[in-house]
């Protein structure tokens, strides 16, 4: 909630997925839709 506040929204998607899923989920998820998949995805987590 910090980071979110804070407008750091890269480490507040990070910690939420961290929380909820596994602490690898940013390896996981960019060996299956790519780098650019990936920033698209905590991009469009502003919203």
């Amino acid at each position: 909630m910090a980071a979110a506040a804070a407008g750091d929204v890269e480490s507040a998607y990070d910690g939420f997925v961290t929380a909820v899923g596994r602490s690898d989920h940013r390896d996981v998820t960019v060996r299956a839709i790519g780098e650019a998949a990936f920033r698209e995805s905590v991009r469009r987590s502003r919203s």
